[in-house]
């Protein structure tokens, strides 16, 4: 389905199993919203209880039209009443401040010329509202609180609808991906919905189930899509490290072992991968996170991932961030950075090459890739910036689906010394 016009909103109605669902539409380039159905999707809500949706744009090539690229956006995680009321008041927390369309950026970029390989895919966005990395179960608030976490309801909604009414079910190839805690979820959640789309292929008729309410059978497929899943940044370490420098003096964070993280998940009633789930029945917790689960995705996995992650620096070590304050110390330099700070991302970039040690040694599967440059970055990755081997992540990433996920697809930044890649291009 396409749609054409210009800043008015086209309201279409479609019938089909009693789905009313508005279309808002404005420029053909960008995604355009489309809010789950209550009565179909009761549970499908952000933190505040506002009805979720997705924003979507089909594919403008005929030869991509049953390719799908399903990008889990990235978002702020909440722990406590105070940061969730917060979260809730903001786009992140509420759909009421969504905007009817959406430009489309990173993998789901538009443009044929920083993007030539993915812009005339179909593309899916699911925004962040939930405040629970996607995995949220909750059918309602908690005693005492307006908040929901309802992100995994959210996301089965979003699938549902795509395979029901923008030919999903008929894909060839699809690639899910998340940018940073978008990542998170899409690992965590890699598995159900691929069984999801698996489903709605190998079935004529399908009876209503608890992931997906309602299918209305598309024409038979030849052969079920190729998977693939591509996480940009969310590639935490199973023990995350803490700063405890004095100059400068540790900031405020949320932390993110592995005592608090289940005390999160719980908070959310979290959905975790039963096949991660299965092999460590004594610490579930460990199996929301990309370093753990991902070792029982059964697709190729492509990891998009900075050696010196900004963002679980900031918001999970408790690091303050000097690269963004005036004279942005520490930004790809160890020179003028506090011998404090300098010391500790030196430790934190050695533990994160431990994690990421699964991709480098090609040990996790012959079929994955990555693309690992020794910078300081969170989710940021652009066409242009960084690079390796004069690459950009895009143009990896594209190479290796392309490829079909076999050859050598991993780029790596190989050095003794912090940020010796090329940062800025």
């Amino acid at each position: 389905m396409r749609f054409f016009g210009t800043a008015l909103a086209v309201a279409v109605f479609l019938v089909s199993g009693c789905l009313h669902l508005v279309a808002e539409a404005q420029l053909e380039d960008e995604g355009k919203l489309f809010r789950h159905d209550a009565s179909l999707h009761p549970l499908a809500r952000c933190l505040d209880g506002s009805i979720g949706g997705l924003y979507f744009q089909n594919a403008t090539s005929d030869a991509d039209k049953r390719k799908w690229l399903i990008f889990l956006e990235d978002g702020a995680e909440c722990v406590n009443e105070e940061s969730c009321g917060q979260l809730a008041r903001t786009e992140q927390g509420s759909s009421a401040y969504w905007p009817l369309t959406r430009t489309f950026a990173q993998l789901l970029d538009p443009s044929p010329d920083t993007n030539p390989y993915f812009h005339s895919w179909n593309r899916l966005l699911i925004p962040s509202c939930s405040g629970d990395l996607f995995l949220g179960t909750h059918d309602m608030p908690p005693a005492g609180s307006a908040l929901q976490f309802s992100g995994l309801h959210h996301v089965r909604a979003s699938i549902d609808f795509a395979l029901r009414e923008l030919g999903l079910a008929q894909s060839s190839h699809v690639v899910l991906s998340g940018a940073g805690k978008g990542a998170i979820g899409v690992s965590a959640l890699a598995e159900d919905i691929q069984s999801s789309i698996l489903i709605a292929h190998s079935s004529a008729a399908l009876q209503p189930r608890p992931r997906l309410l309602r299918v209305i059978p598309s024409a038979a497929v030849a052969a079920p899509p190729a998977f693939f899943l591509v996480t940009i940044g969310g590639l935490y370490s199973l023990s995350p490290m803490t700063y405890n420098g004095t100059s400068p003096e540790r900031a405020p964070h949320v932390p993110f072992g592995a005592a608090n993280l289940a005390l999160y998940l719980d908070m959310w009633r979290a959905f975790l991968p039963l096949t991660c789930r299965n092999w460590f029945p004594a610490d579930p917790a460990r199996c929301a996170l990309p370093a753990a689960n991902l070792d029982y995705v059964d697709m190729p996995v492509f990891a998009v991932q900075a050696q010196t992650d900004a963002t679980q620096l900031m918001r999970h070590s408790g690091l303050p961030g000097l690269w963004r304050w005036p004279g942005r110390r520490c930004l790809n330099t160890v020179e003028a950075c506090p011998p404090d700070a300098a010391s500790f991302l030196m430790q934190w970039t050695n533990a994160m090459l431990q994690t990421m040690r699964p991709f480098l040694m090609r040990t996790r599967s012959v079929f994955d890739g990555g693309f690992f440059p020794s910078c300081l970055l969170g989710t940021a990755f652009t066409p242009l910036a960084p690079t390796i081997d004069g690459r950009g992540y895009l143009e990896a990433v594209a190479n290796w689906v392309d490829a079909n996920a076999t050859g050598e697809h991993v780029s790596y930044d190989s050095c003794n010394s912090l940020f010796c890649g090329h940062c800025n291009g």
